[in-house]
């Protein structure tokens, strides 16, 4: 009962019970603070858009809700948001405290030390806190903080009156409170009570921490403060808190703020949030003291003393006064805008656009009210601009943050113009002036805007100015947006809007994107009953989809909602009704009302989707109709390709710009105008129909929204999507033509064309036919360059042979089989055939394309002498040598006639046949052949020429196959050293030096430093190509054979005795794999097994059993419970368990790993049979463990299961099955179950002499169990023949002064006394050795008065197969 007493769960409260709050704003400080509450309460549910987390509890007679920041924020915004939250859902709370740390003002007049208190007291013209960071810049350079924060509430002002007289007279209760706190949470004791072994040290004011290190002990100890001792562990400071947005972490400056301030107490970073809209007082546990010195030692302690102490102040309080606290008091509840809240106090914006199911954006509305927080200039208000695309939520959130400011009185006033244009600025300002005005006025616009901007640049309180939808300057012709701002210091201006020129108007937020939760909580809003793990990834997938745009999302939202359709069904229908996005789309939310007047001058508003809002961007793009019409045409083709990294040169290669009329609108003089281009993009840009506009090394760069390409897309009819795909596919084929070497394309690069390739492969099978690829001549030349970049991919040999047959169709098509573009085309499709690892196709085609050639180009024609070079390479790899050398003689004969024997190509084609050679194993040959090569190159090219680079690297790979090492290693040093100095570290050429050089070191053995250099070669192809590029796959596969080598070495290391030097290569190898293949790498998880099983053979379990888990979780779930590789992790498992003698878990995981093995690889497999054995040897040992702990049952069952297990893999006979046996039937025995136990040992005894022999370890340890049996079964004649033989087996295993004599010896004198107590004959003189005759046996057993019947028959049952013992012999 008392057990169910302590899980009850808790009290739940009604939200009007609580009428408290307690804000803190780290985790920590909430510990402290539900440490402090005497009852737990039941969490409550919250208002819509309350995003708090609540603790909930009982202190006293009072409840109490409170409430942390959100991890890792900080500041008075912060705190504002929590509370107005926290009003929300809480709205009896009359006040509150913020409770937590601070940094400390110590001085003469107030010896603060760490660990005392400082509570909120007002002073003077102060409220007890004031924001020492809010104010503005005079003339003078001085800084004037304006305003004050609101006092505490009077009841709490009494209450702090009456508990700070009181401990005039009598101790806190702080100490006690955190005895109790450490009685209660013992964990919490070591933190939250004072820090005995920490230092409490003061530095003076101007001496500043050491850089760079986390503590003082650098920290100069002249310049410490000497303070007398304290007698009581803490104090209680009554004064001024400055708060603030900045951590405070000057002495200097922390004393001259104080000091300006009056004498504040702390520094700290919330309370000014509060004061205003959450009356309260501030309560602060001492820290630091908010110098350079800080460090987090102090803060549990500073938390619980802070606690502790407004528990103090709660208890003083009677609840009774709380619950009379008027609301005026405590919170105001908000009037209905527009309104005069109060005199001199204006809050005019747009009821009808109120947000009523808002998801909070806290980043965003953060980082607005940190804008206006900073400190002014003096003259001019404040400006901060929300930019992004329509619908993207820019009014919502303008209308959310007056909401807020509205509720905690941040301004007090707050105004909303319509800056569409002129024409709707106009009359807001009127409406602002007749309600400024104290008589009515006479509707007069220009007057009404002068007064407006007059009036507020000399108001004395603060103002919010909101300018929505500034979206086209250009409206403003005559005006500046800025002519219409008041100047007054201590106003605040917002301005919405699309265009990126707005920008220039204060500072600017990008608020284009929701942050993924924050979507995620908007999509769901309406949606909550569909919300799953499922549904939530669908959700992601939307949301991605829509490019995390906030109208968008409530759209799909809507539309699930209205149409009453699974969250799963409406990627289906978005996909299947292209042509219908914008009805897809066109649900309109009604909490986001979102309407504009389409017409100027028109009363009219319109609902608008999302699409129809950029609509509206497209009919502010500028020019004449040529000029727009070329814009927009622009803008959709970069649509048809990816959205990201739009370049300048996938639009400026000299191949587009020939053939497309519509680019004439980027071109100067007939040349492409990088300029224009620019102007143009940036235009667009500011009109948000594209993003990320960016201007580097005089080449622009932009993107486009996801949904603005999408819809960009569908506003065009179908027969123009076609039309666009390939204009889009035609770009980038001639961006690719641009490099000339395909394998030479920088990874950055490389990703960028990957992209857009993918994008262009998608409207292919979106708006594409293969007949369109047959009949279009362009297309047919797109395709060849696609081909040939996805041929240096190694993943997209697939891609490219589809490219390169598209390519050659259309030839065939449209310029006959035997054209020159269509021969060359086979021999593409070939290479990449090739590539495929389909050499036999390969070679039809370059044999069919090599006869054509030969017939119609003729025998010495360039194309025809590389589709020859071509082929011998094929026909290289399929082996047939003597056919390749003949045809790379060929070439180089023919190339010599009409090059020149000292032409590059001619001598490339030399290089073609030294490698050929090579290949052949005529490495010799080949050798000598390169050093003719790079002799001529050396002289003709000089000695660093590329060309003649790689014939030293290609020299020196084959002087290492032949094993001239030393020279081979010096041409590949010579080699490198040249290409680092001139190509760089990185340059894919050095990087071949460095592989060529690894390769040298592993033909040496050097595993190591091969590793090493082949880990950095392949870091650089990575970030150089990528890890799809061919080179960058082939080193890896290189860089994986050296680590097997490295951990291959670690294996013999660790076997002779090598511990260290093993255990470093191991992790060296398993650094190595781990950072080139994925987890569940077969040869990472063998290596991880290897170091495992290393760290078990050297007892070092933690580190082996982390391992195995690890190799065992990547193994499950790349191959799944019963992959090889899983089993094997499995049995290394059961391994690691079998050194550390844990049997049974051993035999339990060998089983496992058993059936495994037994299911995939079948019953006489190595590794089954392996395991099978470590089985029954488990089960055997798992069976001795049990039988030592007098397990009986469970032994017998363990040693049956290895019984059976040895019997099934070693045989019946086999001495660990007949072992078992014997054991089994100890167990049987102890287990009083004798008779079995005789006949399982008289069996296993016959076996044994049989398989072993008499004198075998086994059987003497059978005699001996046989024995016992016997004696407890009181066969005392056969047991006394039996003991000696026992023993003098034992005598001769272990010599005869071994225990084990004196044990049989003693059991044995034991049974002849008990048999003679019973008058039993003695066989006192049986002499069991087995070099004794049987004859000599039988006198033997004669001499104790045994007739010859007897002592026959008792010798025929222990020597059975003696024959001679018969009793005829006798």
């Amino acid at each position: 009962m008392a057990g169910a007493a302590s899980r009850r769960a808790p009290p739940r409260l009604s939200h009007e019970k609580y009428i408290i709050g307690w804000i803190c704003a780290l985790p920590k400080e909430l510990a402290a603070a539900r440490a402090m509450l005497d009852e737990l309460h039941a969490d409550l549910p919250k208002a819509a858009g309350d995003t708090n987390t609540y603790c909930l509890g009982r202190l006293g007679n009072h409840n109490v809700a409170v409430a942390c920041l959100p991890k890792g924020e900080i500041g008075t915004h912060s705190a504002a948001l929590v509370s107005i939250r926290m009003m929300s859902t809480f709205e009896s709370i009359r006040f509150g405290l913020m409770v937590g740390i601070g940094g400390g003002v110590p001085s003469k007049h107030n010896d603060i030390r760490l660990g005392d208190v400082v509570v909120s007291m007002p002073t003077g013209q102060h409220g007890g806190v004031i924001q020492w960071d809010f104010g503005k810049a005079t003339a003078d350079g001085t800084f004037n903080r304006t305003g004050s924060l609101n006092r505490p509430p009077a009841t709490l002002m009494t209450a702090l009156a009456r508990l700070e007289s009181k401990h005039e007279m009598e101790d806190s209760r702080i100490p006690d409170y955190l005895l109790e706190m450490a009685a209660k949470y013992p964990k919490m004791a070591s933190k939250y009570t004072r820090p005995a072994s920490l230092a409490d040290t003061l530095f003076t004011a101007k001496y500043r921490h050491v850089k760079g290190k986390d503590t003082c002990e650098n920290c100069e100890a002249d310049e410490i403060i000497s303070r007398p001792s304290r007698t009581e562990s803490l104090s209680i400071h009554y004064g001024l808190i400055a708060s603030g947005n900045q951590v405070m972490k000057n002495g200097v400056e922390r004393d001259q703020i104080s000091k300006e301030l009056g004498g504040a107490l702390s520094f700290e970073m919330e309370a000014a949030g509060l004061m205003n809209g959450f009356p309260c007082i501030v309560i602060r546990g001492i820290c630091d003291y908010a110098d350079s010195h800080k460090n987090d030692d102090w803060q549990e302690y500073a938390a619980a003393t802070a606690a502790a102490y407004a528990k103090e102040l709660l208890l003083e309080l009677p609840a009774e006064e709380v619950r009379n606290v008027p609301m005026m008091e405590g919170i105001s509840k908000i009037e209905t805008s527009p309104h005069r809240s109060k005199l001199n106090s204006f809050y005019q914006y747009p009821l009808n656009r109120k947000v009523t199911n808002f998801v909070p954006r806290d980043e965003i509305m953060r980082s607005i009210h940190d804008g206006f927080s900073t400190a002014r200039d003096g003259v001019a208000a404040k400006v901060v601009v929300l930019l992004g695309l329509g619908g993207c939520g820019k009014s919502q959130l303008a209308l959310q943050f007056c909401n807020e400011c509205e509720n905690v009185n941040n301004f007090n006033s707050i105004f909303w113009i319509d800056a569409s244009s002129p024409d709707t600025l106009g009359p807001s300002f009127s409406s602002i002036a007749q309600q400024l005005s104290d008589v009515d006025r006479k509707m007069d616009i220009q007057e009404d805007i002068q007064f407006v901007i007059t009036t507020m640049s000399s108001w004395e309180s603060s103002w919010l100015m909101v300018f929505d939808n500034y979206d086209d300057p250009k409206a403003f012709r005559h005006h500046s947006i800025y002519d219409y701002f008041p100047k007054g210091y201590r106003g605040c201006i917002l301005v919405t809007s699309r265009h990126a020129a707005a920008q220039n108007l204060g500072q600017a937020l990008d608020v284009s994107t929701m942050e993924d939760m924050e979507a995620q909580n908007l999509f769901f809003r309406r949606l909550e009953d569909q919300k799953s793990q499922e549904t939530i990834s669908e959700a992601q997938r939307i949301i991605g989809k829509l490019g995390n745009h906030a109208l968008a999302i409530d759209q799909s939202s809507a539309y699930i909602q209205g149409n009453r359709i699974p969250v799963a069904q409406f990627m289906d229908e978005f996909d299947s009704c292209r042509r219908e996005v914008q009805h897809v789309l066109h649900e309109l939310p009604e909490h986001w009302v979102y309407k504009r007047k389409l017409e100027t001058g028109s009363d009219y508003e319109t609902e608008l989707s999302v699409f129809t809002t950029w609509e509206l961007s497209f009919k502010l793009i500028s020019g004449d109709p040529s000029s727009r019409e070329g814009k927009e045409v622009f803008v959709t083709v970069a649509a048809f390709l990816d959205n990201k990294d739009l370049i300048e040169a996938l639009f400026s290669s000299p191949g587009s710009i020939s053939h497309v009329h519509w680019m004439e609108i980027f071109m100067r003089n007939r040349n492409w105008s990088s300029q224009t281009f620019r102007k143009a993009v940036k235009e667009l840009s500011d009109l948000s129909l594209l993003q990320s506009f960016h201007v580097a090394d005089g080449k622009t760069s932009f993107s486009i929204h996801p949904l603005v390409q999408e819809w960009i897309k569908l506003r065009r009819p179908v027969d123009d999507r076609r039309n666009y795909t390939i204009h889009a596919i035609f770009l980038l084929a001639n961006y690719l033509k641009t490099f000339k070497h395909k394998g030479s394309i920088v990874l950055h690069e490389r990703l960028i064309i990957s992209a857009h390739l993918e994008a262009v492969l998608s409207n292919d099978a979106r708006y594409l036919t293969e007949q369109d690829w047959i009949e279009d001549a362009s297309l047919s030349l797109s395709a060849n360059q696609l081909g040939i970049f996805a041929l240096d991919s190694a993943s997209r040999h697939n891609l490219a042979e589809d490219m390169f047959r598209r390519s050659l169709a259309s030839d065939v098509h449209l310029l006959g089989a035997e054209h020159e573009y269509t021969l060359s085309n086979m021999d593409c499709l070939a290479r990449a055939l090739s590539a495929l690892g389909q050499h036999e196709e390969a070679e039809q085609l370059h044999r069919k394309g090599l006869e054509v050639e030969q017939r119609v180009l003729g025998p010495e024609h360039r194309n025809t002498l590389t589709t020859m070079h071509s082929l011998a390479r094929v026909l290289t790899k399929q082996g047939q040598y003597t056919e390749a050398e003949e045809l790379l003689q060929q070439v180089l004969q023919a190339r010599e006639k009409d090059l020149g024997a000292e032409h590059p190509s001619t001598l490339n084609s030399r290089q073609n046949l030294a490698k050929l050679l090579a290949a052949q194993g005529k490495t010799r040959e080949g050798a000598q052949l390169y050093r003719d090569v790079l002799k001529l190159q050396q002289r003709v090219l000089g000695p660093e020429h590329p060309s003649s680079l790689t014939s030293m690297h290609n020299l020196a790979q084959a002087l290492a196959e032949i094993e001239e090492y030393t020279e081979a290693e010096q041409l590949h040093l010579r080699v490198l050293e040249v290409k680092e100095r001139v190509q760089g570290l990185e340059h894919p050429k050095t990087l071949q030096g460095v592989r060529g050089l690894a390769s040298i070191y592993r033909f040496q053995q050097r595993y190591e430093e091969a590793a090493d250099l082949y880990s950095r070669c392949l870091a650089g192809l990575q970030k150089v190509f990528g890890s799809d590029h061919f080179d960058t796959v082939t080193c890896l596969n290189r860089y994986s054979n050296i680590l097997l080598k490295v951990q291959m070495k670690a294996n013999k290391l660790d076997k002779v005795g090598s511990v260290e030097e093993a255990a470093k290569l191991y992790r060296k190898a398993l650094a190595g794999f781990q950072s080139v293949h994925e987890p569940g790498n077969p040869r990472t998880l063998s290596c991880m097994r290897d170091l495992a099983m290393y760290f078990a053979g050297h007892s070092q379990y933690a580190e082996a059993a982390e391992l195995y888990q690890q190799a065992f979780r990547d193994a499950e779930e790349a191959f799944g419970p019963e992959g090889l590789e899983t089993l094997c992790c499995i049995r290394g498992l059961a391994t690691m368990a079998r050194y550390q003698g844990l049997f049974k878990e051993a035999s339990e995981l060998y089983g496992k790993a058993l059936a495994g093995f037994h299911k995939s690889l079948g019953a006489d497999d190595f590794e089954t049979l392996t395991c099978m054995e470590r089985y029954s040897s488990m089960l055997s040992k798992a069976a001795a463990e049990l039988h030592s702990l007098d397990s009986y049952d469970d032994a017998a069952e363990f040693y049956r299961k290895a019984i059976a297990s040895y019997a099934e893999s070693a045989g019946a006979r086999h001495p660990s099955t007949l072992s078992c046996k014997r054991r089994l039937a100890v167990v049987l025995r102890e287990q009083g179950r004798s008779s079995e136990a005789e006949h399982l040992l008289r069996e296993t005894l016959q076996q044994m002499e049989d398989a072993l022999g008499a004198g075998a370890k086994d059987t003497v340890w059978s005699v001996w169990s046989l024995a016992k049996t016997l004696a407890e079964r009181r066969q005392y004649d056969e047991a006394l023949v039996l003991y000696p033989r026992a023993m003098h087996g034992i005598e001769k295993m272990y010599g005869s002064d071994s225990h084990l004599v004196q044990v049989c010896n003693e059991e044995y004198t034991s049974l002849r006394e008990e048999r003679q107590h019973d008058k039993i004959p003695l066989l006192s003189t049986i002499e069991q050795d087995i070099d004794t005759s049987p004859v000599d046996q039988v006198h033997n057993l004669r001499g104790e008065n045994l007739g010859a019947e007897t002592a026959a028959e008792l010798f025929s049952k222990l020597f059975p197969k003696l024959d001679i013992l018969s009793p005829g012999r006798v």
